[in-house]
C-alpha cells in the first residue's frame, strides 16, 4: 500500500460562514497522510479567526494543517 501524502488546497476569501464546513469535508476523508491547505486572500471578516479555531481539530483529525494569510489580490 502506498504512504503517498495528499495535499488538499482550499482557497477562501471572506467565507466565514461557509470555510469551516469545506474544512470539515477534508478531515472527515479517510485517507493518510493528509495535508491541508487553506490560502484565505486577506479576508476582512471573520474568516482568519474560524481558520484558527479549526487548527486543533486538524491537528487532532490527524491532518496537517497550513493557513496561509495573504494581502487581497
Amino acid at each position: 500500500m502506498s504512504s503517498a501524502l495528499i495535499s488538499v488546497i482550499i482557497p477562501t476569501w471572506c467565507r466565514a460562514r461557509l470555510v469551516s464546513r469545506a474544512v470539515q469535508s477534508v478531515l472527515d476523508q479517510t485517507w493518510r497522510p493528509l495535508e491541508l491547505l487553506v490560502v484565505d486572500d486577506g479576508s476582512d471578516d471573520e474568516t482568519p479567526r474560524v481558520l484558527a479555531s479549526l487548527e486543533a481539530r486538524a491537528r487532532d483529525a490527524g491532518v496537517s494543517p497550513v493557513f496561509l494569510r495573504t494581502p487581497h489580490g
